[in-house]
């Protein structure tokens, strides 16, 4: 597999304006189709959305997903009402018969119902893969020790948090499917470091890599989540075709980048509990 093959497209930034970083808000769908159609000429033909992006399913199916491999994600609340009604609406909307995986928002949502309606769309075809997007470890662990072990997972990984790298691992020898998301930290890792009120902690490993890699930056973390053999697919989103072209260019692929030796907290590793802007 090649490292441009190992990329998946997110589109949250399709829906809903995304990111701490993001100056430009959500693409209208005339950038959206330039993004997706470089998308396809580069290999790139795996998407990640979910109900919880706004319009961004709605976007997807506007533009149309034959070509490309659809994950979708659905919420807590979704299950409270269940799921059946929001899965359809979810292919509804991305007009399509059925998606390559149906995830989870938070694995602690589910619940035995909710577990046998997502074997019940694998057994009809509606769906390939089934499992859960993951905040920590622990929630993993829960999960298991119910009996809901997946096909699939999406964990937050890059440079600066390797928190799941020993269960991603370990599941990826049992035929687990590893994505990774969160490979620039939702921009922080290209923040002006005297904008990080309330992520001081992170502004020194911050400042030391924007002044070391300059504008490779984006190729180089990029770099380093492709290079994990664990790792199958890595979610990036953007803003526009050019964003894309930069990011995916210049990539090394016989690149070994070390892990930083440093430890940063849950609350710069977990963009949930960054302060609002």
């Amino acid at each position: 597999m090649s490292n441009l093959s190992k990329i998946a497209l997110g589109t949250v930034q399709f829906g809903i304006d995304y990111g701490i970083s993001n100056k430009l808000g959500k693409p209208d769908q005339h950038v959206v189709k330039q993004i997706l159609d470089f998308a396809l000429a580069n290999e790139i033909t795996t998407l990640d959305t979910a109900s919880a992006y706004g319009d961004s399913e709605l976007v997807l199916g506007n533009y149309g997903i034959s070509y490309f491999k659809v994950i979708t994600k659905f919420l807590p609340q979704e299950v409270e009402k269940g799921i059946e009604s929001s899965f359809q609406d979810s292919l509804t909307k991305l007009k399509s018969k059925s998606v390559y995986g149906y995830l989870a928002h938070r694995a602690d949502s589910i619940d035995v119902k909710t577990w046998s309606f997502l074997k019940h769309l694998k057994k009809t075809g509606q769906v390939e893969k089934i499992g859960y997007s993951l905040q920590s470890v622990s929630e993993f662990e829960r999960a298991n020790g119910k009996g809901f072990f997946p096909d699939l997972i999406q964990v937050p990984f890059n440079l600066l948090d390797n928190r799941f790298k020993k269960l991603c691992k370990k599941l990826s020898k049992q035929g687990v499917e590893i994505h990774s998301r969160s490979t620039f930290l939702q921009g922080l890792f290209f923040m002006n470091t005297e904008e990080l009120q309330g992520l001081e902690e992170a502004i020194p490993v911050i400042s030391e890599l924007q002044n070391t890699h300059s504008n490779q930056l984006a190729q180089y973390l990029l770099n380093y989540v492709l290079q994990q053999d664990f790792i199958d697919k890595v979610v990036i989103g953007v803003q526009s075709k050019e964003q894309l072209s930069q990011n995916i260019s210049e990539l090394d692929y016989n690149v070994q980048i070390k892990d930083l030796d440093i430890v940063l907290s849950e609350k710069i590793l977990n963009p949930a509990l960054w302060p609002k802007k």
